[in-house]
């Protein structure tokens, strides 16, 4: 059964008694005007928590109803594991605890992470959206942060800008874990489907398992997104701003990407090489019904990589993402050709 927050912060009111994570003895539920500093979703809430040495973390309990989300918790054991191994700034310190906190009589599990200071992406860029180069360079960042998911066969589920955190020392991490994929959760049902305005309109909600391709489709978004901002900063319009569902574009900017009335549509001409590409691929990704067909940000950017020489490698170890090389295509040509034959 569901769980109440009144009963979850009752029970964090007495935390001697009814939290049994190690890590936070000592410590307390930060709170403002006597009520607990905490950020409720669909799924869970997070509680912000000081440690008896002052720092924060963040305490993750779920109070929805697992008997409908019954992987949820092997997904964040599996999950912890993984980042753990990976120890990547990509990601905030996440350990799964099976028997975390006492409510109403009975354990239940929770996660607790770093409490993780900063701007998510959305405040970042209105804070930013007329330094080009900061915002380039954010574009970057995300470009080489989902390239290293792909080159570990990760995926983090829910790509947007509430997940996505730019630290104060400008660094770029993700947060909220529980629609991710890593390699121990192969064969798993996938539950979370992600915010429908970053998501496949129809590939992702026929998805039916847990892969390393569902981000495939919301990277491209947003980094489109981001390389528009860079050209021209006009577009973050007050209406964006306040929509708290979308980064640049809506749900019906997607669906009707090949009409006139999408915001996306008139870019498929743009002169920058990036912008030309990503609309194009995603006009091409809408005509697909399966995240498998579609392509990673790195593979639309430039559709003439090749794998390094030397075929498949042995054992456990990857090439690394740096060692991949460029064919002599020439790019412009191809897009002009590309343009000629619209």
């Amino acid at each position: 059964m569901p769980l109440s927050l009144l009963d979850i912060s009752n029970s964090l009111k007495n935390a001697k008694v009814c939290l049994k994570v190690p890590e936070l003895d000592g410590g307390h539920v930060v709170e403002v005007n006597g009520h607990p500093v905490s950020s409720s979703g669909g799924y869970c809430v997070v509680y912000k928590y000081q440690l008896a040495n002052g720092k924060y973390k963040a305490l993750r309990i779920w109070h929805k109803d697992l008997s409908m989300l019954p992987d949820l918790p092997e997904v964040a054991e599996k999950v912890a594991a993984e980042l753990s191994r990976l120890n990547s700034n990509y990601f905030v310190d996440y350990k799964y605890y099976e028997k975390a906190i006492l409510v109403a009589g009975q354990f239940y599990p929770a996660v607790v992470m770093d409490w993780c200071e900063g701007e998510d992406l959305k405040d970042y860029i209105s804070s930013n959206v007329n330094d080009s180069e900061k915002i380039r360079s954010l574009a970057n960042q995300f470009r080489k942060m989902v390239c290293y998911f792909h080159h570990h066969e990760i995926s983090h589920g829910d790509l947007q800008h509430g997940n996505i955190r730019i630290r104060p020392d400008g660094t770029i991490c993700v947060l909220d874990y529980d629609s991710m994929y890593v390699p121990a959760l192969k064969g798993k049902k996938e539950y979370i489907k992600g915010l429908p305005s970053f998501q496949h309109p129809t590939a992702r909600d026929a998805n039916e398992y847990l892969n390393p391709k569902i981000d495939y489709f919301s990277e491209s978004v947003i980094y489109l997104a981001l390389m528009l901002l860079v050209k021209d900063p006009s577009l973050w319009t007050n209406e964006v701003k306040r929509c708290d569902d979308i980064l640049l574009f809506d749900n019906n900017d997607l669906l009707n990407i090949n009409n006139t009335s999408s915001r996306i549509f008139k870019y498929r001409n743009e002169t920058k090489d990036s912008i030309v590409w990503l609309v194009r691929q995603l006009q091409s990704f809408m005509r697909e019904t399966s995240v498998d067909k579609l392509l990673p940000l790195e593979k639309v950017l430039n559709p003439f990589i090749i794998p390094p020489a030397g075929g498949q490698t042995t054992g456990t170890s990857k090439p690394s993402p740096q060692t991949t090389t460029i064919s002599s295509v020439n790019a412009a040509t191809v897009i002009a050709n590309l343009l000629n034959k619209k």
